[in-house]
């Protein structure tokens, strides 16, 4: 309000809060009892009704909470002859009460973000219009609570009861979205990441950039549905999978030929239980697999090759650890697309069906267009999801290349040269013992 231009702001404070909040020294405070609830109760009634009497306007819902009493204060509100301006949790207030919206005597508007909007629609019995475009919901809205909507975001949407409405273009591209610690970052000079989404998920921009992204990718989610929440979410675990996937085999890649070279020089000397040791520290599957043959060197060819065969069944499952869910997060994502893509449309033809035949091209182009965004996103995963699929199929048949050479290499070397493998050795090495999973 005091940005706004208003020469004078008097802020009603439930007496539990007052060692929470703090307002600025700006701003004219006074305490009402709230019953020990910490929250605006029917105590407050009469403190409302006497400030209204010599103010100009109020805003009512910032700071608020959920506290079903409340109601009875926006009541008393918005029988109140004053511009009201209802924000926050004053809102989603509303919408659990929407028979109140009628009762304003002085004039209404709604500041909702995104999020508010959709309880609001659903408040006051409007879900069609959820996926419409923003500004055919301010419209619904505006027309069924008679008040002035104002839907924050990207291109901030004004809605009249009579049907006007105003897009503002100007300003800055993320002054319509809340963040998440209040503003408290915007205002310290501090340019850490916010959005509705998780912070820091945007990297390599400022703090204006980062918000527009955000804002813009929850727009879009919002707008796209629960389907569009899930192609987010196969998008989420897919990359996981990838990068822990990447880790992984870029720590089994080891120089096979300089591995082996090693070994043949130690066991030459007859020092298994160093070579053992150094299978053990190396990390990857052919470190794992030599180690069973080196292990079995005591035995004939046939037992060696069987030990070698079954260190491989352990050993390559794990290197295709997650493979099957991610080819198919790459199937299911464009699948997810065409699903929300379908349900959109219905949802498209609901909306030409109320609007009887007269049904206006943006409207319908509005509702086509976000039809189509749930296509575009499960592409968008189901694209690099696949591709990356393949890579990490080639590198994991690579590595299993290297460990056949490795076992065959080693099986030739212990059956071709005498290595003795005593009981202090077996001992020493641990015969029996599972190599660790080298993936974290």
């Amino acid at each position: 309000a005091l940005r706004a231009g208003a020469g004078l702001a008097t802020v009603l404070r439930p007496l539990g809060a007052a060692r929470f909040a703090s307002p600025c020294l700006s701003l004219i405070v006074q305490d009402v009892p709230d019953g020990g609830s910490g929250f605006l109760g029917p105590e407050a009634l009469p403190f409302v009704a006497e400030l209204a009497s010599r103010q100009q306007a109020i805003v009512f819902g910032p700071g608020l909470g959920g506290h079903p009493a409340s109601g009875e204060v926006l009541a008393a509100v918005l029988a109140a002859p004053l511009p009201t301006v209802l924000d926050a949790d004053g809102l989603r207030l509303l919408a659990a009460h929407p028979g109140l919206g009628a009762a304003a005597a002085g004039g209404l508007v709604l500041t909702p973000h995104p999020g508010e909007m959709r309880v609001l629609l659903r408040g006051f019995g409007l879900e069609r219009w959820q996926t419409a475009p923003r500004r055919e919901q301010a419209l619904a809205l505006a027309e069924r609570t008679g008040a002035v909507v104002v839907l924050k975001g990207l291109g901030t949407v004004v809605a009249a009861p009579d049907g006007h409405v105003w897009i503002n273009t100007s300003g800055s591209p993320v002054s319509g979205y809340s963040l998440p610690d209040g503003g408290r970052s915007a205002r310290s000079g501090r340019s850490r990441p916010q959005g509705y989404l998780s912070p820091g998920l945007v990297f390599g921009c400022g703090a204006a950039e980062q918000e527009c992204a955000m804002g813009y990718l929850q727009n879009i989610l919002n707008q796209g549905g629960e389907v569009m929440y899930l192609i987010f979410a196969c998008g989420i675990i897919a990359v996981f999978i990838i990068l822990s996937r990447l880790f992984h085999l870029h720590r089994a890649q080891i120089d096979v030929h300089e591995f082996i070279s090693g070994l043949y020089n130690v066991l030459r000397q007859q020092s298994v239980v160093e070579a053992v040791h150094i299978c053990d520290e190396t990390p990857g599957p052919v470190a794992h697999v030599v180690r069973a043959a080196i292990l079995h060197a005591d035995r004939d060819e046939a037992a060696i090759r069987q030990a070698v065969e079954e260190a491989a069944l352990v050993e390559v499952p794990r290197l295709e650890r997650f493979m099957k869910l991610l080819a198919t997060i790459a199937l299911l994502a464009p699948l997810l697309g065409l699903l929300g893509t379908v349900v959109g449309m219905i949802h498209a033809f609901d909306a030409m069906q109320a609007e009887g035949p007269f049904v206006s091209t943006n409207v319908l182009a509005g509702h086509v267009k976000l039809a189509l965004y749930t296509t575009a996103a499960g592409l968008t995963v189901a694209i690099p999801t696949y591709a990356f699929y393949n890579y990490l199929v080639a590198r994991i048949e690579s590595l299993v290349i290297d460990m056949q050479k490795a076992a065959a290499e080693m099986t030739y070397f212990v059956t071709h040269n005498e290595i003795h493998l005593d009981a202090v050795t077996v001992a020493a090495v641990g015969e029996d013992a599972e190599p660790g999973d080298d993936e974290n």
